[in-house]
């Protein structure tokens, strides 16, 4: 679980980690506030390397940002530019 309000416990389902892609997901969840994911056994490991590069203000800024976008394109553009450090 990451670290945030004690009284925030919205979760994300393997299912919607899978949909979505993980990759782009994770961030995006993040910065919504989710702090307990649910993924399958194998992807445990690429989720917690994953989340342990993630800084929550940055993730919120960019869900921010993600909302006021068109469509899921543009956002998966957005969170893989703000995972390689660039900004778009």
């Amino acid at each position: 679980m990451l670290a945030g309000d004690d009284d925030l416990h919205q979760r994300a389902s393997g299912r919607v980690l899978r949909d979505a892609g993980i990759a782009a997901a994770v961030p995006i969840l993040v910065g919504l506030g989710v702090r307990e994911l649910s993924v399958s056994p194998q992807a445990v490991p690429r989720v917690k390397a994953g989340l342990r590069e993630l800084d929550v203000p940055t993730c919120v800024a960019t869900a921010e940002r993600a909302l006021t976008l068109a469509g899921a394109a543009d956002v998966r553009k957005l969170v893989l530019g703000m995972l390689s450090g660039t900004s778009s």
